[in-house]
């Protein structure tokens, strides 16, 4: 919904701060006029392709969001009924289509049944023509309101971009149309904005985490973060989860899995920092001690003829690589030594250390090959 025509095209221009979008898009959710983009960001006519900046793009599609027409309420009233119309016409539709027994509710079957003709069918069709293009009015007409409260998103959005932001609330804006209702008596512009700050909300949570976790995860971390916010205002120590999870009124199992799940992953091959803000040459799995089994461990119950041939094997290794095999695998009975441990003793890189054990994992083994054929 953000590019309405792929052949638009504008001419080059300099990259706009999101600032100045944000306050351009606030200014058009007030209806103000004066703040439109120049006439250059629209198309001059076909046959010139010049590329558009994703400022230039967003600043086009809200100049054009301020162009829709507002609605009155009496308008809207009668777009939802239209909307309301349409929604049922296109479930018959589709219940006729797939089958009668498609449809779980009993009622929508029976009516599907009688309007199985070709006449009520061809009605039904229009119907659902008539919904869509309510459909469509309802939403264009409120675009700038998602516009608007997108702009107030962009300070933490982390990742994702305005336009992002925009498209989610979009989003949000299709699924108030289609849940909107009428007969309660309040405004439209009222009852969809929880459901685009919802749609906006869950996607900085998402794009925020290096592992995705469902809505109703997100949902429930912000409830518990805003329990543990009101407890921590009032008590004298530190929250326990009992507490926790008596104010958020659920078990303490559930907080204990919201705690688990809200720990932030650690990338093992991102580098380690330094106590002076800096990072070092290792990594994360380079602290690790080594998972590898030893050839002592990997041989169950060896004839003593096979031992002595791998330790004949590990003599003919250069002095340097057998040492740090000992030490890598603790034979000889020492202590095993991770890859830093090793680096430091030798006065080198880890990645260094990395690198001699694999080129004498590979003579290892191509000796021990030669020896068995």
């Amino acid at each position: 919904m953000l590019i309405e025509s792929s052949a638009a095209s504008a001419p080059e221009s300099s990259t706009t701060p999101a600032a100045e979008v944000a306050a351009h898009a606030g200014a058009m959710a007030v209806g103000d006029r004066s703040a439109a983009p120049p006439d250059t960001y629209r198309s001059e006519g076909p046959g010139r392709e010049v590329d558009w900046s994703p400022h230039d793009l967003v600043k086009h599609y809200i100049d054009r969001a301020g162009q829709r027409p507002l609605v009155s309420p009496e308008r809207v009233i009668e777009l939802s009924k239209r909307i309301e119309a349409g929604l049922l016409a296109d479930m018959l539709l589709s219940c006729q289509k797939s089958g009668m027994d498609s449809a779980a509710d009993p009622q929508v079957q029976g009516i599907a049944r009688n309007y199985d003709t070709a006449e009520t069918k061809a009605l039904l069709v229009i119907v659902a023509q008539e919904g869509a293009a309510a459909k469509k009015e309802l939403i264009e007409a409120n675009l700038r309101l998602v516009v608007s409260l997108a702009a107030r998103y962009i300070q933490s959005s982390g990742d994702l971009t305005f336009a992002d932001l925009i498209q989610e609330g979009n989003m949000g804006l299709i699924r108030a149309v289609e849940k909107f209702d009428y007969r309660r008596g309040y405004r439209f512009s009222t009852y969809a904005t929880p459901w685009i700050r919802q749609f906006i909300g869950r996607a900085i949570a998402g794009s925020s985490r290096m592992i995705h976790l469902p809505s109703g995860v997100t949902d429930a971390l912000a409830r518990m973060r805003r329990a543990r916010s009101a407890l921590e205002e009032t008590a004298t120590g530190a929250v326990t989860i009992e507490a926790l999870a008596a104010a958020m009124e659920v078990p303490v199992a559930t907080v204990e899995q919201l705690i688990a799940l809200n720990r932030t992953p650690l990338d093992l091959d991102g580098l380690v920092p330094r106590r002076d803000g800096e990072v070092s040459g290792q990594t994360f799995v380079d602290l690790l001690p080594s998972t590898h089994s030893s050839p002592d461990e990997e041989v169950v119950n060896p004839p003593g003829q096979e031992v002595e041939n791998l330790y004949r094997h590990l003599k003919e290794l250069k002095p340097r690589q057998q040492h740090m095999l000992e030490l890598y695998y603790g034979l000889n009975g020492q202590s095993p030594l991770t890859l830093k441990e090793i680096a430091a003793e030798y006065g080198i890189s880890s990645p260094r250390v990395r690198a001699i054990l694999n080129a004498a994992y590979a003579k290892l083994a191509a000796r021990m090959t030669e020896a068995e054929d």
